[in-house]
């Protein structure tokens, strides 16, 4: 059923071409959303572990996932999980090096 997000670029590219068509249809999306996630964890009682999970931003400590949805909230892609003081802009280069593969289909990001 589609269901499952993809876990790396040749499963989104795959997932992307079965949901929308070929790249010159008119039907299927026509923007991509990249974010983060974060979900609250306890705090850890060892020092370097609460360095790594506590997020500055928020002030709290958590764990993160990037997501890559459409705007009919169809999730494309999540991420593997990253600790709380990993920037997200770091955590999608990570994970999606190159998103060029995307650039037929004329979205916009």
């Amino acid at each position: 059923m589609h269901c499952q997000p993809a876990e790396d670029i040749d499963q989104l590219i795959q997932l992307f071409r079965q949901r929308n068509g070929p790249p010159d249809s008119q039907d299927g999306s026509k923007t991509l959303h990249v974010d983060a996630t974060e979900r609250g964890i306890g705090r850890n009682l060892d020092d370097a572990a609460q360095r790594d999970d506590y997020n500055g931003k928020h002030g709290w400590h958590c764990l993160k996932n990037t997501v890559l949805c459409d705007e009919f909230q169809f999730i494309f892609f999540m991420g593997p999980t990253w600790n709380g003081s990993m920037h997200d802009r770091a955590m999608i280069e990570e994970e999606l090096p190159s998103l060029e593969a995307l650039a037929p289909y004329q979205l916009w990001f």
